[in-house]
C-alpha cells in the first residue's frame, strides 16, 4: 500500500519528501495539488490519518489526577517547556479512563481525590489493567512510600511540589 502511495503523488502533480535526524523525530512533508483533492480524498484522508497517528504515538503524555486547580496549573507550569502533552483528570474514575485513553507514559496521581474513589484507588485498578504504569503518588497528607507502593505507584511525592524536586522525579520515569 506504502508504494501505492508514494507512485501516486507524481502522477497527481504532487511532493513528498522526509527530513530525518538520527535520535530525533522525523518529518514527512507533502504537498498535494488542489485538483488532485477533489481527485483523490481518500488518499489525502489516509495520509492525513497515518501522519496523525504517528505524531499521536510520538507525543509522550503525563496524566495529572489532581481536583485542585492551584495544584494541577503549578505541575502544568513545571512541564510547559518539554515536548509533552499534558491531560488532566479530576476524579479516580476520569483518571482511569483517561490513563487507557491517552496511552500515559507517567501519571501523578492526588491520593486525596474528590468523589467515590480515591486516587489510591484509581491507582490500583490502573496498575492491575496496565502492569508497567509509572504512576507518581502526590500528596499533602502523612503517607508513606510502603502504602503508595501497595497501591501500585513506583513513587511518593509530597507538596507542596517543588520544581526542582518534581522535575528530578519526574525524569527518573520518564525521558524529558
Amino acid at each position: 500500500m506504502k508504494n501505492k502511495i508514494l507512485s501516486l503523488f507524481p502522477i497527481v502533480g504532487g511532493i513528498i519528501g522526509a527530513v530525518a535526524t538520527i535520535g530525533s523525530a522525523s518529518l514527512l512533508i507533502s504537498i498535494i495539488p488542489t485538483i488532485s483533492i477533489i481527485l483523490g480524498l481518500g488518499l489525502a484522508y489516509f495520509i492525513g490519518k497515518s501522519i496523525s497517528l504517528y505524531f499521536k504515538n510520538r507525543v509522550k503524555v503525563i496524566l495529572v489526577a489532581e481536583d485542585n486547580n492551584t495544584n494541577f496549573y503549578l505541575i502544568k507550569e513545571y512541564l510547559q517547556h518539554f515536548n509533552i502533552k499534558i491531560v488532566r483528570a479530576h476524579t479516580g474514575e476520569e483518571a482511569i479512563m483517561m490513563c487507557h485513553q491517552y496511552n500515559t507514559k507517567l501519571v501523578i496521581m492526588d491520593i486525596a481525590l474528590e468523589g467515590p474513589m480515591t486516587g489510591l484507588e484509581a491507582s490500583k485498578i490502573i496498575t492491575d489493567s496496565r502492569p508497567h504504569q509509572n504512576i507518581i503518588a502526590n500528596t499533602a497528607y502523612q503517607f508513606s512510600r510502603e502504602e503508595a507502593k501497595d497501591s501500585g505507584c513506583v513513587d511518593l511525592m509530597r507538596k507542596p511540589v517543588v520544581q526542582d524536586d518534581f522535575l528530578k522525579m519526574v525524569k527518573k520515569y520518564i525521558k524529558l
